[in-house]
């Protein structure tokens, strides 16, 4: 990617976590640019790939015998 782009990204994502802080946006942001693993282990916490998806519910697997739980969960 050109040095621009990641540039003007990176300032979008910084704004946007400034800007919507208390709105629980953060995590959808890093993964629609695929950082949330990368800047969770910059910050020095353990993650691993599985936990860009969320588990489903029990209550929803009950009820359709064709869910599964996502891997990891």
């Amino acid at each position: 990617m050109q040095q621009w782009l990641m540039y003007w990204i990176n300032a979008l994502l910084r704004e946007r976590s400034w800007e919507f802080y208390s709105e629980g946006k953060r995590r959808e942001d890093l993964l629609r640019h695929d950082r949330l693993i990368q800047d969770a282990l910059g910050r020095g916490i353990s993650s691993q790939t599985y936990r860009r998806l969320f588990p489903i519910l029990q209550s929803e697997i009950d009820g359709n015998k064709n869910l599964a739980h996502n891997y990891g969960y």
